[in-house]
């Protein structure tokens, strides 16, 4: 697989909020780290594998061993996970710190997308600022919301979820009168002007998300939104 190619995979590869990647070429030993944020991914220029092999070695000695002519390892070590896999010429190396203790917020955003890629990209640009609560349908952003409405300063729901969709969250919002204490964003592919006003219309969201979207046009909706909670302390 060429370089370009694998780099594109990753975030389908990426499961979770990922501290470090690199990729090693086997033939060359280039070594090439890999900044992931969200839905950008950029390759810096290829360094001394010896660089990669000090780093390596000081969270995991021994490890470059073990993955030797294997296509998958995962190692726990010194509090790090750590993922190795084989693709092509190239080796993907995913170190996730443990160790790295995140503070407690006392606000929290929540996002309902059954995309692991949209809420990593949320949890990446927001996880210093609230604790970032995710939710794959709308039957679980029903349960998350009801377990910790204390702090929840702002929802963001995606209209087309397994199990309950957006429409039946915000239905269940509209019922429970809760869009005055939570205002809530919605997250959609659709661009017809005359579906969003007719969204806008019957249930009270403060905007739409349209995807596809870049950082800027998501916090900007996001301080938008968390602006109206009652409970937002900025």
């Amino acid at each position: 697989m060429e370089l370009e190619s694998l780099v594109k995979s990753l975030p389908t590869i990426i499961a979770g909020t990922i501290e470090d990647i690199y990729l090693i070429n086997k033939n060359t030993n280039e070594s090439f780290y890999i900044k992931y944020e969200g839905t950008s991914i950029t390759v810096e220029q290829p360094q001394d594998y010896n660089v990669f092999i000090e780093y390596i070695n000081g969270i995991a000695p021994g490890l470059l061993d073990k993955i030797e002519g294997q296509v998958q390892v995962k190692e726990y070590a010194n509090g790090y996970m750590i993922d190795v896999i084989t693709s092509g010429d190239y080796k993907i190396v995913l170190v996730n710190d443990g160790n790295k203790e995140e503070e407690k917020k006392e606000q929290a955003v929540l996002i309902a997308d059954d995309s692991t890629i949209i809420t990593n990209f949320f949890t990446k640009i927001f996880k210093d600022r609230f604790e970032v609560l995710t939710a794959p349908n709308g039957d679980e952003a029903i349960k998350v919301f009801e377990a910790n409405k204390d702090k929840i300063v702002g929802c963001f729901f995606d209209l087309q979820m397994p199990v309950k969709n957006g429409y039946e969250v915000l239905d269940y919002f509209n019922q429970n009168n809760l869009f005055g204490d939570y205002p809530v964003s919605v997250i959609s592919g659709e661009d017809s002007s005359s579906s969003i006003t007719e969204l806008m219309t019957k249930y009270k969201i403060v905007d739409m998300l349209q995807k596809p979207f870049n950082n800027e046009s998501v916090t900007n909706i996001v301080n938008k939104t968390v602006s109206l909670s009652p409970n937002y302390k900025g």
